[in-house]
């Protein structure tokens, strides 16, 4: 379940930039300031904090 999550995360971000590379889209300041601040929200709750805990775990367990 989580991996599925990750992966929508992933295909959801990659879509939203594909728009804004071939639309312009986003090229409001307001609505491209949420959507560059929901996405680094969402990179840092979804895939650093879940590897930064993978990499702590794997360091407490070499030191026992």
């Amino acid at each position: 379940m989580k991996k599925a999550i990750i992966c929508l995360f992933i295909g959801l971000s990659l879509l939203v930039w594909l728009v804004e590379m071939f639309t312009g889209w986003f090229d409001q300041t307001l609505l491209r300031q949420f959507i560059r601040g929901a996405w680094g929200f969402g990179f840092m709750i979804f895939i650093v904090f879940p590897m930064g805990m993978k990499w702590l775990k794997g360091e407490s367990h070499d030191c026992d």
